[in-house]
């Protein structure tokens, strides 16, 4: 047999074995790992360096309209940037249009994610949720959208979902078995603090945003979803009161997982400045050390990195008004080589637990497997060749097109050599070399 690629020598690291083998690629697909004889039409020398299923992100925020804005990447811009940080399939957010059903969210933001070198699926942001809106559920899911994002804050903005409307949204989600995932911060809680420093300089945003209010909004969604059985997701879990609550969640057997992203796992408050600005926002070293043994123990078991991404000028609009600010932080590129330096080097968490936070455990959270998240004949062949040595974070070596990055100067191991994306070249020796190739992703496990 003739295959499209082979890869030779590799050690093969997934999160559940490692070993020595060869990678057998044709028609996107892998089709053969061990020991594989014949020839290739391209044939890569991995020469003992780890290869490892392609990453996948399941937060992640292109071309998104936010705060009188837009972000400054796109489909086109991220997704070159992540396949950069060995990332072959991402999943971002339906634009929450008002009065529109999310069919048709979901058709226009197909449209506008074909730009995308790799492979994505959609998470359905729903605001306002109200009974009328049922039928949505069942229609997204069988769009091949399983997974729907609601906000228990952002009332100045008509984006929050109230308690009694979010228990109707989770019976329906729970009825399809889909899964409900939350930005989780006590909205009252939130107004009252932004009231109280809201004139004051950007560098106190945290105090806006406190703890408790994280902590409170995951008990209270997590007891939704006890009673309604619906499958539950805490986005971006920031604090030790989210850990806290997420864990005596899982002690009462919630169906429920956690995120978390990659500047709650190296900065902290001390490094909230303008640019830095996030939500939640950064924290203190004690939660960090909190998120940090929540990976350890699986209490998180999946790292996102939240790329949400702004230029310095966009970001300078918030110097007089913390309002004026648009939140979030580039990241899409740097997650994976962050967690694996401060993970593996400093935390002495083994590269195959790492890994799962980013492959296995996201592909079956959400549906994908074993499509994704796996080196096995018959998944995509997602694959990435990760390289020996490190390289220092400048912005300017970076390819999102945000102008800086809150990890300059830092020295990080694990960025790819070779980035394959369903059967496609997309990164080579530290080049691009994709074509378009990105499809849509269905998640839920719907068959095609």
């Amino acid at each position: 047999m003739i295959y499209d690629i082979i890869i030779r020598n590799a050690e093969i690291i997934t999160p559940t074995e490692r070993f020595a083998g060869d990678i057998a690629i044709k028609d996107e697909r892998i089709v053969s790992v061990g020991k594989v004889d014949g020839n290739a039409r391209v044939e890569i020398d991995a020469n003992g360096r780890i290869t490892a299923p392609g990453l996948i992100d399941v937060h992640v925020h292109f071309d998104l309209n936010v705060s009188n804005t837009t972000t400054a990447d796109n489909f086109h811009t991220g997704s070159i940037s992540a396949a950069f940080g060995g990332i072959t399939t991402v999943i971002d957010f339906t634009d929450p249009l008002p009065h529109t059903p999310l069919q048709e969210c979901i058709a226009k933001r197909i449209e506008v994610a074909q730009k995308s070198f790799i492979d994505y699926g959609l998470h359905a942001v729903i605001v306002n949720w109200n009974s009328s809106r049922r039928e949505e559920i069942k229609e997204a899911i069988e769009m091949g959208v399983a997974s729907f994002k609601f906000f228990t804050t952002y009332s100045e903005s008509d984006r929050r979902t109230d308690t009694a409307a979010l228990l109707g949204a989770f019976e329906e989600i729970a009825k399809h078995k889909g899964i409900a995932m939350v930005h989780t911060e006590d909205d009252e809680i939130v107004r009252e603090f932004t009231r109280k420093i809201e004139k004051t300089p950007p560098e106190n945003y945290p105090q806006a945003r406190p703890s408790i209010a994280e902590g409170l909004a995951v008990r209270t969604v997590s007891y939704l979803a006890e009673k309604t059985g619906v499958k539950l997701h805490i986005a971006h879990l920031s604090s030790k009161e989210g850990v806290k609550a997420v864990t005596e969640a899982m002690e009462k057997h919630i169906d429920i997982s956690a995120e978390t992203a990659p500047h709650y796992l190296y900065l902290t408050k001390d490094n909230a400045t303008l640019y830095n600005s996030v939500c939640p926002p950064l924290r203190g070293q004690a939660d960090k050390s909190s998120l940090w043994e929540a990976i350890k123990s699986g209490i998180i078991s999946i790292v996102s990195s939240d790329h949400c991404a702004f230029t310095k000028q966009q970001k300078d609009r918030g110097k007089k008004d913390l309002r004026e600010i648009p939140y979030g932080l580039p990241g899409v590129e740097t997650i994976w080589p962050l967690l694996y330096t401060i993970g593996h080097t400093i935390h002495k968490i083994p590269a195959q637990h790492l890994l799962s936070l980013m492959s296995l455990n996201p592909a079956k959270r959400f549906g994908i497997y074993p499509k994704k998240g796996v080196i096995a004949p018959g998944s995509d062949a997602d694959i990435v060749i990760l390289s020996e040595g490190s390289r220092e974070i400048t912005a300017g070596k970076l390819h999102s097109a945000s102008d800086y990055t809150p990890y300059e100067g830092m020295e990080l191991f694990g960025f790819p050599d070779v980035v394959i994306a369903r059967g496609h070249i997309l990164v080579k020796d530290s080049r691009f070399e994709g074509k378009r190739s990105g499809k849509f992703i269905r998640t839920g496990g719907v068959k095609r």
